[in-house]
Order: C-alpha cells, then structure tokens, then sequence
C-alpha cells in the first residue's frame, strides 16, 4: 500500500475514501473523508481497495480528508444524534364529537 493513493473499504462505502496516514508491522491506519480515522489490521487489508478518481474529484476528496479529526467513538455518537424517534401512532381511532349532550 502506499500515501500517495486513496483507498475505499470494500464493505464500508459510508466511510468514503481514505489516505494512508500510517503503516506499522500489524496494521494501517487511514483517514477517510467522513473526518474518521480508522485502524486496519492487517488481516483486513484485503477489504482495502485502491481507487483513482478525476482530478476534480480527487481534489474535493483529499481536502476533506485534511479537515480536523474525529474518532470513532465520536463519529457514532453524532449518528446516533441524528436518529429521530418516530411517534407512536394511537391504535384505536380518537373521536372528534361526542355523542352526549351537556
């Protein structure tokens, strides 16, 4: 593998694409484009696929992976922020009228 590449996880395209920040005997760590730095194991690495994009996008990509970091962790507590709660809706019908007389 090499810095000068992106790379994409083959079963993660939500994480967008990534650049090799480091490389040590049993693993790699990339930054991605969602802000995320993500370790890989080498055992993983086959799920790590090069990519080559047009120059445009290629320049919109490696600008977003120089933006500040987030973890992990913080990255899955933003998500869980964004998943709304949806209303429960009443199983019986609700009368406008009542039937009775004051």
């Amino acid at each position: 593998m090499d810095h000068a590449f992106l790379y994409q996880h083959t079963m993660r395209s939500e994480w967008g694409y990534g650049a090799m920040t480091e490389s040590h005997e049993d693993r790699t760590t990339f930054k991605f484009d969602d802000g995320v730095v993500r370790t890989i194991k080498h055992g993983h690495l086959h799920l790590m696929v090069r990519v080559e994009l047009d120059e445009p996008e290629n320049s919109e990509v490696r600008k977003r992976i120089s933006r500040p970091t987030k973890t992990a962790a913080s990255a899955k507590a933003a998500a869980a922020k964004k998943r709304v709660a949806k209303p429960k809706v009443a199983s019986t019908p609700i009368s406008v009228g009542s039937s009775e007389q004051a």
